[in-house]
């Protein structure tokens, strides 16, 4: 990541670490003092890209390691069991967290370079835990076309890359069968599913005319898509797309989650304050939750269902204090119970096996909540040396 502080570009990545107490250093005259108590910096051998280069630089960059991220978090994802948890984030790193503890497990590092090289916008695991897919504005300084990265978790290694693709990549499923891997692309990059046996392209649908905000498997190896377009679309386990739909209730669906029965869809706006319900089979609308009570201006960027059925939206709904929350329908309607979490936009909410589910808001933060509706824990992921840049970001005391 390249941040300008003053007339000096500071360009950092990591591999080997050493502790630092502080640096002073003279730049044409302006001195740039960072104190960087109880931080670590690094150097990786990961790659800064200049512009104008042909790939990534094998050259080790400094970079200032605080053990959180230090931009929002866009997205998050879990293995089948429950155990691990994935974040991307606009600070070009890939995170692994124990869903225990909420402990750090370790740091994946894709290539990255000036500007918007390296910021990830997509994330999804292998059922099984072994394999991570990253990607977002990645790979384009060198490759000129965008590049889905694929990590070996228990090593960290960055063991392919998935290239050509013609737009940014705003968004990840890995099915749950673990044979394919669809990538949703910005603009009018469209659809493409690649099969992980070989990392071929399986299917691809250009019938886009703007990106693809969310998309979803069920357990059956159907797949879902919203789009900036307006339109939600359905494709069978063949990945054969069966139905297109506008959305009912605006121009620009954000999110998209089957029910744990994979009779209906959830789709979230980011355009009004609704959450519709979806059937699952041709996209009619269902009965949906009742919103008139929730603020015009509010908007709902991540949606879920626990393992029970229990429907999850979250987005800017906010409560007196500050905090964004998750409104929680166990059937699906009725008087939502609400449930905080951190105090910027919650953008992901990935439910878990056991019933709980994870939550990854922009400030950044994550937290955990149980089968109970009780709060596991919760850590925000505020960085100390760049806190001015940071909104206000609270942790609440974990319960384990």
């Amino acid at each position: 990541m390249a941040r300008k502080l003053g007339s000096t570009s500071v360009s950092t990545h990591i591999g080997r670490s050493f502790s630092m107490y502080a640096i002073t250093r003279s730049f044409r005259g302006a001195t740039l003092r960072a104190l960087l108590i109880g931080t670590i910096l690094d150097l990786s051998a990961a790659g800064f890209v200049a512009y104008g280069q042909t790939q990534p630089s094998s050259e080790p960059i400094l970079r200032v390691e605080t053990g959180t991220h230090t931009a929002h978090i866009h997205r998050a994802a879990v293995d089948a069991a429950g155990r691990l948890l994935a974040t991307a984030s606009w600070d070009k790193t890939l995170r692994l967290w124990s869903v225990e503890t909420g402990n750090l497990v370790r740091i994946l590092r894709p290539p990255i370079g000036e500007g918007h090289e390296g910021s990830l916008y997509a994330v999804a695991m292998s059922p099984d835990g072994k394999w991570i897919a990253t990607g977002g504005y990645t790979g384009v300084q060198w490759n000129k076309t965008h590049t889905v990265y694929v990590f070996e978790t228990e090593s960290g290694r960055l063991v392919k890359r998935i290239t050509g693709l013609p737009r940014v990549i705003d968004s990840l499923a890995w099915s749950p069968d673990g044979r394919f891997v669809a990538v949703g692309l910005a603009g009018d990059g469209g659809l493409s599913v690649f099969r992980t046996d070989d990392w071929q392209e399986a299917t691809r649908d250009s019938e886009y005319s703007d990106l693809i905000n969310n998309i979803a498997f069920d357990k059956t190896g159907r797949l879902a898509a919203v789009s900036a377009d307006g339109y939600v679309r359905l494709y069978n386990s063949g990945l054969t797309r069966i139905a297109k739909v506008k959305a009912p209730n605006g121009e620009r669906p954000e999110a998209v989650a089957f029910s744990p029965d994979g009779d209906r869809l959830a789709i979230g706006y980011g355009d009004t304050n609704k959450v519709d319900i979806l059937s699952a089979a041709d996209l009619r609308p269902l009965p949906s939750p009742d919103m008139g009570k929730v603020a015009s201006g509010v908007r709902f960027f991540a949606v879920a269902w626990t393992k029970d059925g229990a429907l999850l939206a979250g987005g800017t709904y906010q409560a007196r204090d500050g905090a964004r929350v998750i409104l929680r329908w166990p059937d699906g309607g009725g008087t939502p119970q609400l449930l905080p979490t951190a105090h910027n936009s919650l953008l992901a909410i990935v439910p878990l096996a056991d019933g709980s589910f994870v939550y990854a808001n922009a400030d950044p933060a994550l937290g955990r909540y149980d089968a109970s509706s009780s709060e596991y824990w919760s850590a925000c992921q505020k960085s100390r040396i760049f806190a001015d840049k940071q909104r206000r970001c609270e942790s609440r005391p974990t319960r384990r």
